[in-house]
């Protein structure tokens, strides 16, 4: 099994047919619905993890760009949304691997998603999964969608950290003013 991640416009058509299957069937659709061209965005990535030439998962990924000021929020950032594995993949953890190089390709800036959490039906395995590659839920922001109640799920980009030469002066600092 390989896992890469690829602009969408790069894909060939039969591998955009093979995804618009996988999506239209998890997400019990009619079978000739179109859902990549739905989706399709300049710049939209996916994620894609193939066995024997078959497509069996898909993830895809929005840039978004706002224009707000860097120093309240992140004017970039990244929607990841419509994911899903075909049935005959399910069960094997395979979530994890569609979002794992996206957050590794693309983790620099925030990221958002939506994900089910209708009370007692919520989507499990896809939280865990979620948490498992550094999101958390925002308890407080939830929106109706069309699988029920959903809630927002981020990623933060990487923390800045302290360099070595700047952790030493503040440590220095601290010990002459406890002096």
């Amino acid at each position: 099994m390989e896992t890469f991640v690829s602009e969408l416009d790069s894909l060939s058509v039969k591998e955009k047919a093979m995804i618009n299957n996988i999506c239209n069937v998890a997400f019990n659709q009619d079978l000739n619905r179109n859902y990549v061209e739905m989706v399709q965005r300049p710049g939209t990535t996916v994620s894609l993890i193939r066995y024997n030439g078959v497509i069996g998962g898909v993830a895809f990924l929005d840039h978004v760009k706002s224009n707000v000021d860097p120093i309240y929020s992140s004017p970039n950032y990244s929607h990841v949304h419509s994911i899903a594995i075909a049935p005959e993949f399910r069960g094997r953890g395979l979530c994890k691997e569609l979002v794992k190089p996206l957050v590794k390709k693309y983790g620099h800036n925030p990221m958002y998603l939506h994900v089910r959490t209708k009370l007692g039906d919520p989507n499990v395995s896809a939280i865990k999964c979620y948490r498992r590659n550094g999101f958390v839920i925002i308890p407080t922001v939830n929106e109706e969608r069309q699988d029920g109640p959903n809630s927002l799920m981020v990623r933060m980009g990487p923390k800045k950290r302290k360099t070595k030469k700047k952790r030493k002066k503040t440590t220095r600092k601290y010990r002459k003013s406890k002096v």
